[in-house]
């Protein structure tokens, strides 16, 4: 699903804040303060082969960075490649990595990517954030997770941690008469227990 948002409407805790909004103008005006500050205009991109959407989303990401005067060198790697490289050499500017959140982990899920003491970290600090994921973490109830992840994207669409570029439907389906499913906090269903009950 096109987003730029962390959350969709499909989620318990969507409150209709919109991610940040394309503007390549806006866009190419940073990348020439910067050039002029010295930058070379280059990024060094990481991104795993051996998904089959990852090659054309790379075309694509490469496109939109083109247009605004970025140069991109490619690094297409395998995914365990692509995890020692990002995660223990830090050897990259960008990279192309899923977000996966899940409602019902939403502190965890954001914590181990966007505070410097993640296992996932994006090299990214801001008080601001570190305070809404404190709330977010203290948040007994839907409604003031809700509110929390409001501004968690408020904070987000003004420091931009990462550009997302869209939303997966994850969907789960079985026939009536199967039971003993059991399914973890990200969607992954457990079948030691699965057995047919007709």
């Amino acid at each position: 699903m096109p987003t730029s948002a962390i959350l969709t409407d499909e989620s318990l805790h969507y409150d209709d804040n919109e991610g940040p909004e394309y503007d390549p103008e806006r866009a190419t005006e940073l990348v020439d303060e910067l050039k002029s500050d010295g930058w070379d205009g280059e990024l060094h991109f990481v991104y795993p082969t051996d998904s089959p959407t990852s090659d054309d989303t790379a075309i694509a990401v490469e496109a939109l960075l083109n247009e605004v005067g970025i140069t991109i060198e490619h690094d297409g790697v395998t995914t365990t490649q692509m995890l020692s490289q990002v995660r223990q050499g830090a050897d990259y500017d960008i990279c192309l990595w899923p977000l996966s959140l899940y409602d019902s982990s939403l502190w965890e899920d954001l914590a181990q990517r966007i505070t410097g003491e993640g296992p996932l970290s994006y090299g990214y600090s801001d008080p601001d954030m570190d305070a809404a994921l404190a709330d977010l973490r203290a948040a007994t109830d839907a409604g003031t997770r809700t509110e929390v992840m409001g501004r968690i994207q408020e904070i987000w669409n003004e420091t931009v941690p990462s550009a997302i570029l869209g939303a997966v439907r994850e969907d789960v389906y079985w026939r009536d008469g199967l039971a003993g499913l059991e399914f973890s906090n990200d969607d992954m269903v457990f079948l030691d227990e699965a057995h047919l009950t007709d």
